[in-house]
């Protein structure tokens, strides 16, 4: 018996279905399902970066218009006389100072400088932070004229302190009545410690 054709189709059926199983294989995605039908795992996604930390600005340095100066003390020793430069911050911020006052005398209705301005002493001293109503203070020295040759000193009456706060340009006015010397020659007439918390 000729049984040919059929094997032949069969072998045709054979090879459709087995065309067709890779067509379906080639035609689904990858990733699109795992075993289950569960959607394919995917990197999670970078957590956003949450709000900048605010950053916080340092106090500006306290002005001559922030700041009231006084003057207190007056004890004696060895021909010098010591007192007290206090800078209260009047301003409605908090303000720093650091470092040394300008302090000089001076006389007349013109505010001209008698001598030499104080020179500095000690350290520069630490930042002092200075919120609304506190103060920073600077030990002031001032040496008694009568030590001094009348001759080099040359005495002339002084009517009060020209004070420069520290990094200031702009000065302040204290008064202080008394007698410095007009001449820059002697050992400094004055001398100025940094500021310090009060």
């Amino acid at each position: 018996m000729w049984k040919m054709p059929r094997i032949r189709g069969q072998a045709v059926l054979f090879a459709a279905l087995t065309a067709g199983c890779g067509l379906g294989q080639e035609a689904a995605s990858p990733s699109a399902t795992i075993m289950g039908g569960s959607p394919a795992a995917s990197a999670p996604d970078a957590p956003e970066p949450g709000p900048a930390a605010p950053v916080s600005e340092a106090p500006p340095v306290c002005r001559s218009a922030d700041l009231t100066v006084t003057i207190a003390g007056g004890e004696g020793a060895a021909g010098h006389v010591y007192r007290t430069l206090r800078f209260t911050n009047h301003s409605d911020h908090t303000c720093v100072i650091q470092g040394y006052p300008g302090v000089s005398y001076v006389a007349g209705d013109d505010g001209h400088q008698v001598g030499s301005a104080a020179a500095r002493d000690g350290g520069i001293g630490p930042r002092v932070t200075l919120s609304p109503g506190r103060s920073a203070a600077a030990e002031v020295s001032f040496t008694d004229v009568g030590v001094f040759d009348p001759a080099v000193c040359q005495p002339a009456p002084v009517r009060g302190l020209r004070v420069y706060p520290p990094d200031e340009r702009a000065d302040l006015y204290v008064p202080l009545p008394g007698t410095g010397c007009a001449s820059t020659t002697p050992d400094p007439q004055l001398r100025v410690r940094a500021t310090t918390a009060d």
